[in-house]
């Protein structure tokens, strides 16, 4: 990893080594992502981009002009589309119209960066909320699968904990937790559910320590040779596979990379505009 870099890390880059070493290795140190991106991951990022909108301006025209701006419509697929996407926007407005939220923004979507003994450590968030006496991150997620444990999967997750953790030292205030709000679609209906996901105080304890212990053992590992860190196979199979199974099933990865891959490095601090330095 080049050196402005190495102590920069964000839940993504975490999660990424935590899922397994040689994912990270073919996406961190050797900077491959694939030629055709996941369309979830980048319907998911337009409708953020509407719903930020919709909570700056409660201009719905506004909001899914945003989404069609953002979503690519080259993904032609059958269940997450731009009529979808519109779709879920315009009932979202319908769902919780302004006068009708339960909530108060303390500060709407903010990009972040904190200081953690000595690791810069950052994020984006979606929002921070005053609800019911509570200081709360608000997180948007959509799914088209849901389950009873669902909202499970978020505590506990680093993800989270720490938008939960930077917004505390922005802040400088306790925050009780992270709304997850979810805009549910399936080919036929469409749900708009909310969930508050606790923290404590000794979470966000909890959550410095994983992420200390975390970057010294990436920092530490021998990169360079293969041998010197393991896969984790049980995450080969993860939903909508690994970007990357199809290198580790070559003997002679090297040979597909020119095919399937294209050299991105993934720098979320690169870009000091709006972004808030805590630290």
């Amino acid at each position: 990893m080049a050196e402005r870099h190495e102590r920069f890390f964000d839940s993504s880059k975490l999660k990424c080594y935590l899922e397994c070493p040689r994912q990270f290795y073919w996406r961190h140190v050797r900077h491959l992502v694939p030629f055709h991106e996941k369309t979830a991951l980048s319907f998911g990022t337009a409708i953020h981009e509407g719903l930020f909108t919709w909570h700056k301006t409660y201009d719905i025209e506004e909001s899914v002009d945003a989404f069609h701006r953002h979503w690519n419509d080259t993904m032609h697929e059958e269940l997450r589309t731009a009529e979808k996407g519109e779709k879920l926007l315009r009932g979202y407005a319908e769902r919780y119209p302004p006068k009708m939220e339960p909530f108060e923004f303390e500060m709407l979507e903010q990009k972040v960066q904190i200081d953690i003994d000595g690791i810069q450590y950052g994020g984006r968030i979606d929002g921070i909320v005053r609800w019911g006496g509570m200081n709360l991150v608000l997180d948007h997620k959509t799914a088209s699968r849901m389950g009873r444990t669902y909202f499970d999967r978020f505590r506990p997750d680093l993800q989270m904990t720490g938008y939960a953790f930077m917004a505390k030292q922005l802040l400088q205030k306790p925050i009780h937790g992270v709304v997850i709000n979810v805009l549910y679609f399936t080919k036929t209906k469409m749900d708009f559910i909310r969930e508050i996901s606790s923290r404590e105080p000794f979470e966000y304890e909890e959550f410095v320590s994983v992420v200390m212990r975390l970057v010294d053992e990436i920092l530490s590992n021998d990169w360079e040779n293969r041998n010197s860190w393991m896969p984790n196979w049980t995450s080969c199979g993860n939903w909508g596979g690994c970007d990357y199974r199809d290198l580790c099933l070559c003997e002679d990865p090297e040979k597909l990379v020119p095919t399937m891959y294209r050299h991105e490095e993934w720098h979320p601090f690169d870009d000091e505009e709006g972004r808030i330095i805590v630290g």
